[in-house]
């Protein structure tokens, strides 16, 4: 499915300590530090709800023998479509629920919802009668329940230190390699027995299991930080609770800003080191009205975060909203003077609290200054930032659609010979593996984008080259070669994750403090978006190649 980039893990810090974020450059949010223990609940987690969907992925040679080519084409269909009427109703249903159980208790009924129904597909798998409309109702019901599980992961880790997001991502990567090491052990290959396929789901679904005990584990320790971090209070009780962690590498949890039950976020300001923002401060705080969220959660991309410096490029409760007028008088004051790298700067909480009038707005925004603070944060806001970013935007999703566009036909592609029916899983694996390895190259200096220009030109690259993969599955037998396929297919995906990773890093730094999660917001629209466009595109070209979808 996704393929993670990541970077190495900081270390724990000592207990008691306080990881500040500044979130969309206005008041410095503290998050919930979290000890090494917590980091490998996290990671356990993400490898929970990956790796039945991996598993099934790396079988395309058994699934094709069974139901023909076109079957991987189908089971990305069902695995994503569903996912689109989930993201809607979770959108709407988020902050009801919230208000009716409570942030951590929300978060764990979805969570358990969601890998204990992932678990119970995974062992079932196996047991199924050989028919198709069985596994894609079962891929159809994986893609629900992974994603309800993600979901709710990526609210709960958002409250945490980066480290944790990283751990997260760590899970996501080690999936495949461990189902690789799995069918390996098992001596599963494209004819694989009854007994070896229950032997791999089975065992799948012992890590899924844990994972969800993991997760309970970890809501349970954090309990009260959580709701703490969810309703902006911090009492005693709640930094007890996230300085209980085991041994030196304790944590201790601070307040987020408290989304308010009528779509508004209050903003005040938190001194360094103090739990919470005084009683006058919180009255002194800002509502700002939120508008209908576009999509569930501030990041649908697994990996954006994974290496980026500490600042945080979403909300901590992944909703997708814009900035106040008091920002948005800021980011007027840093365009109109034209000093880009004051767009790069994290913004104190004294700035962003003593930001000019919202008359300063009309000259960026193109408006009145008499509009309602609703209004600034509309199509204006949309278009300043879309202006800016549009150049990453249009990179991560090219690269996405490209991916899904050819992904399902790994199946199709012809064979020399020298692989023979195991081409497809192999075809497989150095996907994963050069996604993972383009994913980390940004690490290296020399290979990090310091502009859109040189991944416009790469993305250009890979789009030139998406026809040379069609033309071949076409090509006479005599220019075959399973090598040639193999390189090629790695080189793809290798410019692919290296692409998806410097667009994420430039995005959030092309535009003011004020605007980083709105950003981040259109970068994972974008990159859901593109999903489903190369499914589409995929659909289209399976019917012009092969004239059909279905056996």
């Amino acid at each position: 499915m996704f393929m993670c980039s990541f970077r190495c893990s900081q270390q724990a810090a000592s207990a008691g300590s306080i990881e500040m974020a500044d979130l969309a450059g206005t008041a410095s949010r503290a998050k919930i530090k979290g000890g090494r223990w917590t980091v490998a609940r996290f990671f356990m987690v993400s490898m929970a709800y990956t790796s039945a969907w991996l598993a099934v992925c790396s079988q395309l040679d058994y699934f094709r023998s069974l139901y023909g080519p076109q079957v991987l084409l189908q089971l990305n269909i069902a695995y994503y479509l569903p996912t689109v009427p989930l993201l809607v109703v979770s959108s709407f249903l988020d902050r009801f629920l919230d208000r009716k159980l409570g942030v951590a208790r929300t978060i764990l009924v979805r969570i358990l919802v969601g890998l204990l129904g992932y678990a119970g597909l995974c062992i079932w798998l196996p047991f199924q009668p050989a028919r198709l409309r069985l596994l894609l109702g079962t891929a159809v019901g994986m893609g629900l329940f992974s994603g309800l599980a993600f979901s709710a992961s990526y609210q709960l880790v958002s409250r945490f230190a980066n480290k944790n997001v990283i751990a997260l991502g760590l899970g996501c990567s080690a999936s495949a390699p461990l189902v690789l090491l799995m069918e390996l052990a098992f001596g599963i290959g494209t004819h694989a027995t009854s007994h070896e396929q229950r032997l791999l789901y089975c065992s799948v679904g012992v890590i899924v299991v844990t994972g969800t005990a993991a997760a309970i584990s970890l809501l349970l320790r954090h309990w009260d930080a959580v709701e703490s971090h969810a309703s902006g209070r911090m009492g005693k009780d709640g930094v007890a609770d996230a300085t209980a962690e085991e041994g030196s590498a304790g944590a201790a949890a601070a307040t987020a800003p408290a989304v308010e039950s009528l779509g508004t976020q209050r903003t005040a300001p938190l001194e360094i080191g103090s739990a919470a923002a005084s009683d006058d401060e919180a009255a002194e705080s800002t509502p700002t009205p939120l508008p209908p969220p576009l999509i569930a959660y501030g990041s649908l991309e697994p990996y954006r975060t994974f290496l980026s410096t500490d600042e945080e490029v979403h909300d901590a409760d992944g909703s997708f909203h814009g900035p106040t007028p008091r920002e948005l008088s800021r980011l007027d004051s840093n365009l109109k003077l034209g000093d880009r790298s004051t767009s790069f700067r994290r913004g104190s909480s004294h700035e962003a609290a003593s930001g000019s009038a919202p008359e300063e707005l009309a000259p960026l925004l193109g408006g009145a200054a008499e509009q309602e603070p609703g209004a600034l944060e509309g199509e204006r806001v949309t278009r300043a930032v879309l202006t800016r970013i549009w150049a990453p935007l249009l990179c991560m999703f090219v690269s996405s659609a490209i991916a899904l566009t050819i992904f399902p036909f790994f199946t199709y592609v012809p064979s020399s010979g020298l692989f023979g029916e195991t081409f497809p899983r192999v075809l497989f694996f150095a996907r994963v593996f050069a996604d993972i390895l383009g994913r980390l190259s940004p690490r290296a200096s020399c290979a990090a984008a310091s502009s859109p220009a040189p991944v416009l030109a790469v993305t250009a690259v890979k789009f030139l080259a998406m026809p040379i993969f069609f033309a071949y599955l076409r090509a006479p037998e005599r220019y075959l070669s399973d090598v040639a396929a193999v390189v090629f297919i790695a080189f793809l995906w290798l410019i692919g994750g290296w692409i998806n990773t410097n667009a994420n890093l430039l995005a959030p730094k092309m535009v003011p403090g004020e605007l980083k999660g709105t950003a981040a917001a259109f970068m994972a629209i974008a990159y859901q978006t593109a999903h489903f466009v190369g499914l589409a595109l995929a659909a289209g070209v399976a019917l012009l190649l092969f004239g059909n979808i279905a056996p």
